[in-house]
């Protein structure tokens, strides 16, 4: 038993796991889980069987992994990766709205029965409100152009259209393979096919033209730059001739004009040089012959000279003629001395020429000498300009760098240009329809199996949810278990409804007509629980409760009283609702004085007694002229009034009003020993049963513990788990209804 000297309620208990519970829980629900579950199987079978038939075609494109390159150069436009990551995204651009607009004004499906519906469809959507308030905000915006407006008009009218045939498409990849699977699902098989090898073949065609207009744009741009490039060519070697005419830089044969003069230069000294040495080297060696007194045969030798071997022959043979006129004459002879005298003049001659020819020679020295110091001045000129050309070459060749620079980049362009304007044309897809899409035999919508399928499972998910969510927002109590776990208090008892089989006239008489009965056991039990529910004192007056009105507390009160009275005790029975005076309209009675006149002391306990001769037991009802007082029960008699009773009876029941309705309730309930509060089988919330029991606690009552009435035995006795009244089936034979 809970320690109730505290006036509160202990917190609950969780609730152990238990499969079995569960499975009674669910079985309680069952009928609701059926019915949410036939419920959406109906409305998928009519969903099923009223679609109409679709036919869905595929068609298969192959992302080719090998690049096919008919020129050497590279293309514009690169061939398409073979990454996993680069094939999904042509999954979505196959599935685009560009590519399915693109397959609508092609095919003109506009004009194509199969599409008729659409635009009806969206000429019915332009009516109405949405239509109307669309044609004024058209009427005032501003008024485009005619063609504009056609061609508004025209895309408008295709949206429709082209939203169906976007939808009707699906691709996807086919595993982790290269082929992407293009499928199309319309009521015309033939028609299907068509659509899917149309949305294929248009892809294919998207991607040759991407690539074209890429080409094209890439030779527009080139053309472009060409020209600026050509321009900038000329503009930078003009420039580096410009400075070469400015610096003195002109070239010939790959050298400047400074470095040819230098070179010329220096083949020039060196010749005079050798020329020079030459001369010097003749006129030494004739100085040298004539110092030496050598003759003027070696002098002749040295300087080569005609002019001395001919004086020299001519003297030899004057020197014969003389040796022969000495011998013939004698040196006195007059021929001898001409002979003589003109040997004289011959030497005379000889010593002349040798003279001017080495004047000669000194001459031509000192004028070879002028030439080569001339030569070498010109040379030092020379390569001063050089030096000063040399320092002027750096800027040339910054010059030359750039315009060889640009002349590069405008051959690589030009280059570029060529190749672009020879590719344009040769663009071949990087994919392939490599099976193109045929009829399909059968429908593929609607597919029954599926969707009975997934029927059924969602059926089920459903059927489980409502019922999770029925059985969580039950608050009502259906077992003993529960209100021991859920309340932390004792229960005492479970009293069950009368039979409805059963032809009852007065059912609060069902007691005493039955007295083997369950329900007449269900007292028995009771009585003995609540006489045991307390140890500290003995239990003599009883107040029977509940939270709300309707819970069986008149029934209980009287049929707990027959059944004490029954078996030989003596019970008096109170009626203490004081507003409804349940238990007097049950009895059917109408006395002159009652509980209120005894409790102000207007009457004696003799007047207001009533004896059942049908069950011995005595009754205290409400009078007709009572009428409700706020302070009656706590004006200090009631104490007096049970001390009196239960000095002339065995057990006193008190009939109570709801504790959350009225305040006497409680007041009664302190001054009793034991308080049975009732709570109706499953409907009581379980947040009023603990609200009720928190007040009576907090009131200083002792709470004998629970007891559930208006049981169901069949259900209880089916999907009571957790009760005794689970088992009843197994015991019921006991009982003589």
């Amino acid at each position: 038993m809970t320690d109730q000297r505290d006036g509160a309620l202990p917190p609950p208990t969780e609730a152990s796991f238990d499969l079995r519970a569960l499975y009674v829980r669910f079985r309680r629900r069952l009928p609701i889980f059926l019915g949410v579950v036939g419920a959406i199987m109906a409305a998928v079978l009519v969903y099923t069987f009223t679609q109409p038939k679709g036919y869905t075609a595929t068609a298969n494109v192959l992302i080719e992994p090998r690049q096919l390159n008919v020129l050497s150069q590279a293309d514009v436009v690169a061939g398409l990766p073979t990454d996993s990551a680069s094939i999904d995204t042509q999954v979505q651009v196959i599935s685009s709205r560009a590519i399915a607009e693109h397959v609508v004004e092609r095919l003109e499906l506009d004009k194509d029965r199969h599409f008729s519906w659409a635009l009806d469809t969206a000429a019915n959507k332009s009516g109405g409100v949405k239509g109307f308030l669309k044609s004024l905000f058209r009427a005032a915006a501003p008024q485009t152009s005619a063609g504009s407006s056609t061609l508004d008009a025209k895309a408008k009218r295709l949206e429709p259209i082209i939203d169906v045939v976007q939808g009707q498409t699906r691709v996807r990849r086919s595993g982790l393979t290269y082929v992407i699977e293009v499928s199309y699902t319309a009521g015309d098989p033939v028609f299907a096919a068509k659509m899917a090898n149309a949305v294929a073949e248009q892809y294919l065609i998207d991607q040759v033209e991407a690539k074209l207009n890429a080409t094209r744009g890439a030779n527009d741009w080139l053309t472009s730059r060409l020209n600026t490039l050509q321009v900038q060519v000329e503009r930078d070697e003009a420039a580096v001739q410009r400075y070469k005419i400015a610096h003195n830089l002109l070239s010939s044969n790959g050298a400047t004009m400074a470095e040819q003069e230098v070179s010329t230069l220096n083949q020039q000294i060196a010749s005079a040089k050798a020329d020079l040495a030459e001369k010097e080297a003749r006129l030494s060696a004739a100085q040298s012959q004539l110092s030496q007194g050598g003759g003027g045969g070696d002098i002749a030798a040295v300087l080569g000279s005609d002019v001395i071997r001919d004086l020299r022959s001519q003297k030899a043979a004057v020197t014969r003629r003389q040796a022969e006129l000495l011998t013939r004459y004698g040196p006195r002879h007059p021929d001898v001395q001409k002979v003589q005298q003109e040997l004289a003049d011959l030497d005379q001659s000889i010593n002349q020429e040798i003279a001017r020819q080495i004047s000669n020679l000194k001459a031509e020295v000192d004028i070879a000498r002028q030439r080569t110091s001339s030569l070498e001045a010109s040379r030092s000129h020379a390569q001063g300009a050089l030096a000063s050309n040399n320092s002027s070459e750096v800027d040339l060749m910054e010059l030359e760098r750039k315009a060889e620079a640009s002349r590069a980049v405008y051959e690589a362009f030009l280059n570029r240009s060529k190749e672009t304007s020879a590719a344009e044309g040769t663009q071949t897809p990087d994919a392939q329809l490599s099976s193109p899409a045929t009829p399909p035999d059968a429908p593929s919508k609607p597919n029954i199996k599926i969707n009975l399928a997934l029927g059924l499972v969602l059926s089920l998910v459903a059927g489980l949810g409502v019922v999770i969510l029925v059985e969580n927002l039950d608050s009502g109590l259906r077992t003993s278990s529960e209100v021991e776990t859920l309340l932390n208090v004792p229960s005492v008892g479970a009293v069950p409804l009368i039979p409805a089989n059963e032809k009852v006239a007065n059912k609060f008489d069902y007691i005493l007509n039955k007295p083997f009965s369950a329900f007449s056991e269900a007292f028995r039990n009771l009585k003995a629980s609540l006489l045991f529910s307390r140890s500290d004192r003995p239990i003599r007056v009883i107040s029977i409760s509940s939270a709300l009105p309707g819970e069986g507390k008149t029934l209980t009160t009287l049929s707990l009283g027959r059944s004490m009275a029954s078996s030989g005790s003596k019970v008096v029975i109170i009626d203490g609702d004081l507003r409804r005076h349940m238990l007097t309209a049950a009895m059917n009675v109408a006395p002159p004085k009652g509980f209120v006149e005894l409790l102000q002391g207007e009457a004696s306990l003799d007047e207001v007694l009533f004896l059942d001769e049908a069950s011995g037991a005595s009754f205290i009802f409400c009078s007709s002229a009572d009428t409700p007082i706020a302070d009656v029960i706590g004006g200090g008699r009631l104490a007096e009034v049970f001390e009196e009773l239960k000095s002339r009876f065995d057990y006193v029941l008190v009939d109570t009003a709801p504790v959350l309705a009225v305040a006497d309730t409680r007041v009664l309930a302190a001054n009793s020993d034991v308080v049975l509060f009732l709570t109706k089988w499953a409907k009581t919330p379980r947040q009023a049963v603990m609200a009720s029991i928190d007040l009576l606690l907090n009131a200083g009552a002792y709470l004998g513990g629970v007891c559930l009435t208006q049981i169901d035995l069949a259900q209880q006795s089916r999907l009571g788990y957790g009760d005794k009244l689970y088992y009843y089936q197994a015991y019921k034979k006991y009982y003589s209804e």
